[in-house]
């Protein structure tokens, strides 16, 4: 059914009968419905076309909050990123920090003891050289010793073989008295002749 236009109320006519209803009123009433109409099209045009201007702002709000949540999503995720990321570079560098304090432990250690190793390798080595030093003044000691009692016995024999060596100081305070068959006896000179 064709809506009806203000226009189309106004331009309606009815056929008159006899004793039907008085056509000025009627007429009167058809101008009245005509006016509420109208004015009801026009404010129904009104809120159309403002139901359409709402319809796009909304439109353009939703968007708009499309893109905010989209953009706070895409910021979370990266806020979550960064702070992973954060996480993992501090537990890497964490990582990294500990196998090289550990390998600097390590390698102290290691220098500490071949500075150990050394320092007693080298104790052994003088205790060694020590040990053949103190043999050699030993031994040179020893050989000294016997020189000299070689020495002094031959001196002994030697001054007790010279004349009146007898009763000369000998070693250890001791008197050189020589024996009885090793002292030369000195030829006696005779007197000379009394005239």
């Amino acid at each position: 059914m064709p809506k009806l236009t203000p226009l189309d109320i106004r331009k309606q006519e009815f056929p008159t009968r006899f004793r039907g209803y008085d056509p000025e009123e009627v007429d009167t009433f058809l101008d009245l419905i005509a006016d509420d109409a109208e004015s009801l099209t026009l404010e129904r045009n009104q809120l159309q076309e403002r139901a359409a201007m709402l319809e796009a702002q909304l439109a353009e709000f939703k968007e708009m909050e499309r893109s905010l949540r989209d953009a706070l999503v895409m910021a979370k995720k990266m806020s979550n990123e960064a702070s992973e990321n954060a996480q993992r570079n501090i537990e890497s560098m964490l990582r990294e920090a500990e196998v090289k304090s550990y390998s600097l432990i390590g390698e102290a250690e290691a220098k500490g003891r071949d500075i150990i190793m050394d320092a007693e390798n080298r104790r052994r080595a003088l205790l060694l050289e020590l040990e053949a030093l103190d043999s050699q003044r030993s031994y040179a000691l020893s050989k000294f010793r016997s020189l000299l009692d070689e020495q002094r016995a031959v001196l002994e024999v030697h001054l007790m073989s010279r004349p009146g060596s007898a009763g000369l100081p000998g070693p250890n305070g001791s008197t050189l008295v020589p024996p009885r068959e090793s002292v030369p006896t000195a030829p006696r000179e005779s007197a000379p002749a009394r005239t």
